[in-house]
């Protein structure tokens, strides 16, 4: 969830906000162009595809409830135009839930189905100008949603070796006291 990893634009223009707080991090995404009445899309692109197929679910929670009925779209194909795995995000969903997306059931509108183990595309589609507030978005084998293990959703050019993870496997940018994990190595390091 950093301004480097998540593109805003990879349908229409859109815009991507990450905001530190002394208590938490706010990350926000909305689109600020339309075409016709069409929604943008904005997350992330893995060029060479990424492998999601050691996994079972795919997890979302928003920080606030969203209010412009986001679709969260999952590509097997590097086209946004080519048919994808939609989940239209219940009105229902609010700040504590989270939205778990078995990755071995995603079909297609055309009963396609999409294929974890070469992922291009993950994100959000939105109307223009409405906010969409994002917690966290992460990979898990367990029931409870809970991570599974440290792994970025980074596309390769993030991978830069000064990376940090928290314990939770989640890239951190400024890392201040604690305990982190350094992404080019796996050694555990310790800031005061």
């Amino acid at each position: 969830m950093t301004p480097e990893a998540f593109n805003p634009s990879l349908y229409l223009q859109g815009q991507f906000t990450s905001t530190k707080t002394t208590s938490r991090e706010i990350n926000s995404f909305k689109t600020t162009e339309t075409y016709n009445g069409t929604r943008g899309f904005g997350g992330w692109r893995y060029t060479k595809g990424v492998d999601f197929s050691n996994h079972k679910y795919l997890v979302v929670q928003f920080s606030r409830k969203p209010s412009c009925k986001p679709v969260i779209k999952i590509f097997d194909t590097d086209d946004y135009l080519n048919p994808c795995y939609s989940y239209a995000v219940p009105t229902t969903v609010t700040a504590s839930d989270k939205v778990k997306i078995p990755l071995n059931e995603m079909f297609t509108e055309e009963s396609k189905q999409i294929d974890p183990s070469h992922i291009y595309m993950v994100g959000f589609e939105t109307d223009v100008n409405n906010v969409l507030y994002i917690n966290e978005l992460y990979l898990s084998d367990d029931e409870d949603l809970n991570p599974t293990g440290i792994e970025s959703l980074l596309p390769e050019a993030g991978d830069a070796e000064d990376i940090y993870l928290d314990l939770q496997g989640r890239p951190v940018e400024n890392p201040t006291n604690g305990i982190y994990i350094r992404r080019s190595d796996g050694k555990k390091i310790m800031t005061k």
